[in-house]
């Protein structure tokens, strides 16, 4: 099992929904989980690539691939995985987002880098000037996270690391 997946216990929840995923990570967990069924959320022009990587991979059965945009709506599900998107955008338009997954009513796992403290060299700190730089978002610390995520009306139950790039918050709708 990947590091990102073996971090949490997923079996609880029989459909995850990726919020803007390629499809990779929820591949990945319902290998590990086979009770479970996942849904794709992405828009319309990303999908014929993520249904090939689903069918090459041999689950299209138990992956529902959904068109849409996840600043509207998400589809039910019994958790949802945000990974990697939140860091594209700035404070607002983040926090947009995650209030959209907040309506779902299920826990979310934000899987972000997080910029840890002090100077040291860390791909986080290139990672933040990139994205503000390109795409007008920027990578947070431990605390800005589990901010943003409060706001949006989650109450953080973790934070684990996933692998070297990526820490895990674990949060419960409020």
């Amino acid at each position: 099992m990947k590091p990102t997946i073996a971090s949490y216990d997923f079996s609880p929840y029989r459909t995850v929904v990726d919020v803007g995923g390629s499809g990779s990570l929820l591949i990945e967990l319902l290998q590990a989980y086979p009770e479970c069924r996942g849904v794709l959320l992405e828009l319309d022009s990303m999908l014929p690539t993520a249904s090939s990587t689903i069918a090459a991979a041999g689950l299209a059965d138990r992956i529902e691939l959904v068109a849409g945009d996840f600043f509207a709506a998400v589809p039910a599900g019994d958790a949802y995985l945000v990974k990697s998107n939140l860091h594209n955008f700035g404070d607002d338009q983040a926090l947009e987002l995650l209030r959209v997954v907040r309506c779902g009513n299920a826990p979310v796992f934000v899987i972000e880098t997080m910029i840890p403290a002090g100077n040291d060299p860390h791909y986080s700190k290139f990672d933040d000037i990139e994205m503000m730089a390109i795409a007008g978002g920027n990578d947070r610390t431990e605390r800005e996270w589990s901010e943003l995520v409060t706001a949006a009306g989650f109450a953080v139950r973790a934070v684990l690391p996933a692998d070297e790039r990526f820490s895990m918050s674990v949060a419960d709708p409020v």
